[in-house]
C-alpha cells in the first residue's frame, strides 16, 4: 500500500473521571499538555489512541495538521505501538489510501 502520512487520534481529558475512563483502555497512552504542540491549545492533558493507526496518501486529500507531540514523546509512542503490535492489538485503518 502506498501512503506517505500516518496519524493517531489525540484527545483531551474533560475531568478526572474521564481521564480514568480513557486510560482504562490499554491502547490509550497518556500525554501531558507540555508534551504536545496543538493549535488551538486547550491547555489540557490528554491521551493518544496508540492502537489505532490511520494511513493516508496526502495528495489524495485536503488536510490540516492541528497537533503533534514533542520528539521524546514520539519515541515513547513508537515504543508503545511496537509493544501493542507484539500483542496483536493494533487496528490499521487504511480507508484513506
Amino acid at each position: 500500500m502506498e501512503y506517505n502520512m500516518m496519524c493517531n487520534v489525540m484527545g483531551s481529558f474533560h475531568n478526572e473521571q474521564h481521564k480514568e475512563f480513557k486510560l482504562s483502555f490499554e491502547g490509550n497512552m497518556e500525554v501531558s499538555n507540555s508534551e504536545t504542540n496543538t493549535n488551538p491549545d486547550n491547555g489540557k492533558d490528554g491521551y493518544i489512541k496508540a492502537d489505532q493507526l490511520y494511513y493516508f496518501r496526502k495528495e489524495d486529500l485536503s488536510y490540516k495538521v492541528i497537533g503533534n507531540v514533542i520528539e521524546e514523546t514520539l519515541n515513547k509512542l513508537i515504543d508503545y505501538i511496537n509493544e501493542l503490535a507484539e500483542k496483536n492489538k493494533l487496528v490499521n485503518i487504511i480507508d484513506n489510501i
